[in-house]
């Protein structure tokens, strides 16, 4: 008896949430469109379009013109309602990003972490843009692992700590919170770019990682098949655990890369590695141990890998600022957790 109670306010919610993800993808529409478009019923899509009209949901729009008979209302998306803030901190500031649910960017910052206190930082920032905008969801991104809502950083794997910062974030505010880590956000982030300017390539069958190095570690987002690759403990990615011979990791050899041909030995080793394991069509690479000028080098020394010739070899691509990926990647997230979750309730 409590299935079928609940089995029509569980169809409410679902044909609500396809109400919200076919205007977002199509902008604007007529209740006609909506209904080609989702097959749901003429009076149900009435019935919502009221309910979320009276609720600042959807505005209604222009008149379609006559086709001979009455013309069609058009609606859409309320611009200003339901906006996603995504962020994350590093050099010594936080970047962020505001958003609304059919890509229109409210606000594109940063803000610098005064006196060295990144929790403090983070809630005043959200409290900030909360009280500017109708701010309904955070994307936060975080280096290390992030399992269960909750991220662990150290640089050995039997001293991993956890992070606090996702937890003070839920405990002061009220809206859904989606933690992930940096290089996954990232890497999803280029994978939706890549389509955006790819039309004909299917993110379904997408293959891509995405490898960041730097002077105190390394990591990778990995995409299989449109996905981000998580893994069981959600440990899929930590390059800098690799081992790299003489009981050192990668994060151990990377303080010491003093030349151009040191770094190329591991970029080139690194790639190898998460060819032959996880094949994909792409690698980008980035961060500041990696130059630009040196992405032809780096495929030389790849062509020269064993059992890595050409026809083998992802294609190589440089990326010198994550920025755009990384909130991009973090927008998508937190817009995909939030849409399911819509029209929530008012909160102070």
């Amino acid at each position: 008896m409590t299935g079928v109670t609940g089995k029509p306010e569980l169809m409410k919610r679902m044909n609500t949430t396809l109400l919200y993800r076919t205007l977002i993808r199509l902008g604007s529409a007529t209740r006609a469109e909506v209904a080609n478009e989702t097959n749901l019923s003429a009076t149900t899509i009435r019935n919502l379009f009221e309910e979320l009209e009276a609720g600042g949901e959807i505005v209604a729009g222009a008149l379609d013109r006559s086709s001979g008979g009455r013309r069609a209302q058009r609606y859409a998306l309320y611009p200003a309602r339901n906006l996603t803030l995504a962020l994350y901190c590093a050099g010594g500031r936080i970047d962020y990003r505001i958003t609304g649910l059919t890509g229109d960017v409210a606000a594109d910052s940063f803000a610098p972490i005064e006196d060295g206190d990144t929790v403090e930082a983070v809630l005043r920032l959200i409290a900030d843009c909360r009280s500017r905008w109708d701010v309904r969801a955070v994307g936060l991104g975080v280096s290390g692992i992030v399992e269960n809502g909750r991220a662990y950083i150290g640089s050995e794997l039997d001293t991993l700590v956890p992070n606090d910062l996702g937890a003070r974030v839920r405990s002061a505010f009220p809206f859904p919170l989606v933690l992930e880590n940096d290089l996954n956000a990232t890497a999803l982030g280029y994978m939706n770019r890549y389509h955006r300017e790819h039309s004909s390539c299917s993110p379904a069958g997408f293959n891509m990682a995405y490898i960041h190095f730097d002077r105190e570690s390394a990591g990778a987002g990995v995409i299989a098949n449109g996905q981000v690759v998580h893994g069981a403990k959600q440990f899929a990615g930590e390059l800098g655990f690799l081992p790299m011979g003489h009981k050192q990791t990668l994060n151990d050899l990377l303080p010491s890369v003093s030349s151009r041909e040191d770094c190329l030995d591991i970029v080139s080793r690194v790639v190898s590695i998460v060819n032959c394991v996880t094949n994909p069509e792409l690698v980008v690479v980035g961060g500041s141990l990696f130059d630009a000028a040196w992405l032809q080098y780096a495929l030389d020394r790849l062509n020269a890998q064993p059992g890595l010739s050409s026809p083998l070899r992802p294609l190589l691509v440089y990326r010198g600022d994550n920025r755009e990926d990384y909130l991009d990647g973090l927008t998508y997230l937190t817009q995909q957790d939030l849409v399911p979750r819509l029209p929530l309730a008012a909160f102070d």
